[in-house]
């Protein structure tokens, strides 16, 4: 099933595409592992060039429809640019983001602990409290 749609208004550089696909592969991995409790709904993503990005809602189809829920995760990827974040910067905040998404988490010790299995994929000494400090100090942020 299509549950993702990615919708950008700029071209993604090769490293924010890297982070994406990175992110991407791993959570799979840790979706067939540790499955979220419900079913996974359709989400959007939305890679932002601006701050004066815009996007629609196309018109729905057949008269008989009046209404739709929706809900989506909005990277604005020009503050990334600004701050210079590096795939490691990237690849968090991207995971952070699906991770509410996919397990449908609200920030706290849930998020913390789901985002943490994803990060150790790729590096068992990390975890969330870890990496948020180091982005905060790294971007002054």
């Amino acid at each position: 099933d299509n549950k993702i749609c990615v919708i950008t208004d700029t071209d993604l550089s090769r490293n924010e595409l890297l982070s994406f696909n990175l992110a991407l592969d791993i959570i799979s991995k840790v979706i067939k592992n540790s499955p979220p409790n419900n079913n996974l709904l359709p989400f959007g993503i939305y890679f932002c060039g601006s701050e004066n990005s815009e996007f629609t809602i196309e018109k729905f189809d057949g008269e008989t429809v009046f209404g739709c829920y929706t809900h989506m995760i909005v990277y604005p990827i020009w503050k990334w640019r600004e701050l210079h974040f590096d795939v490691w910067a990237m690849f968090f905040v991207i995971t952070e983001e699906i991770c509410h998404a996919v397990w449908q988490v609200p920030d706290g010790p849930a998020l913390k602990a789901k985002v943490t299995e994803v990060l150790q994929i790729v590096n068992p000494n990390d975890d969330y409290d870890l990496c948020i400090d180091t982005l905060r100090e790294t971007y002054n942020i």
